[in-house]
């Protein structure tokens, strides 16, 4: 086994836990397999996940429902229609409005859940208008809470497994972030301002940095997030001697 490892960032356990970028993820599992790179995320980096988690269930259990029938019964309002009245072909473009803005509001978090749900209206809607079904929003609606549901429940499981049974390919690193190491990320790193160097990013390659400092190994830190990482890979390696890199290129750093 070499002398290294990866620590991976909240959104690729996120991405794993989801089933997110499952191409770029299988082979990134596939290459440290191989490689017998053994691979961490640190209690930080799981805090973030939690989070990210904790609003996905939210968002289905309880946002989806409640911004879905209100968003479409405000779109017919404003064509001067009735949002009680049975569902038509112009409502696909009401559909299509209402996921813009639910990608909008929970941004790249839950990118394929969303997709899925989008997916399943659409071809429902479809075959309604096609059996000329006679079926209003909120009925309509009903339909998919239920698979919302579902899928809230499918991540609590999931969060089970990978957080707290530890069952996928990385185990969890208790090392804590350097206040140091992370006060100068924070300070020295220059991100956008569109796009900032937040706190949680500085807190999770601080940890990474920790354990290396700790045991010598070698650690790249494997992250998604290209706007406020990766694209500061090459500043943040020159300020703490830490790689950064996509999961698709982490395993050939070590």
């Amino acid at each position: 086994m070499t002398n290294a490892c990866i620590f991976i960032d909240a959104c690729v356990a996120f991405a794993e836990i989801l089933g997110e970028n499952s191409d770029i993820m299988d082979t990134f599992k596939l290459s440290i397999q191989r490689k017998k790179i053994p691979c961490y995320i640190s209690l930080s980096a799981i805090g973030e996940c939690t989070k990210k988690i904790d609003f996905t269930h939210i968002f289905f259990e309880k946002v989806f429902r409640t911004f879905s029938e209100g968003y479409f019964k405000y779109s017919r309002q404003r064509q001067r229609k009735s949002p009680i009245s049975p569902l038509v072909k112009d409502d696909f473009g009401i559909f299509e409005d209402l996921f813009n803005q639910l990608r909008k509001s929970t941004g790249a978090v839950l990118q394929k859940p969303l997709r899925e749900l989008e997916k399943k209206m659409v071809f429902e809607l479809e075959r309604i208008l096609r059996k000329k079904i006679k079926i209003d929003i909120c009925s309509f609606l009903n339909i998919f809470t239920s698979q919302a549901l579902t899928l809230s429940a499918n991540l609590r499981i999931q969060k089970v497994k990978y957080l707290q049974k530890q069952l996928g390919f990385f185990k969890i690193d208790k090392t804590s972030p350097d206040a140091a190491i992370t006060g100068k990320l924070l300070t020295n790193v220059n991100a956008s301002p569109r796009y900032p160097f937040h706190e949680d990013d500085a807190n999770n390659i601080s940890a990474a940095w920790s354990y290396k400092k700790a045991t010598g190994t070698n650690v790249v830190f494997a992250t998604f997030d290209f706007r406020t990482v990766n694209s500061h890979a090459e500043e943040i390696f020159n300020l703490i001697g830490l790689q950064c890199a996509n999961p698709l290129y982490a395993p050939y750093y070590v």
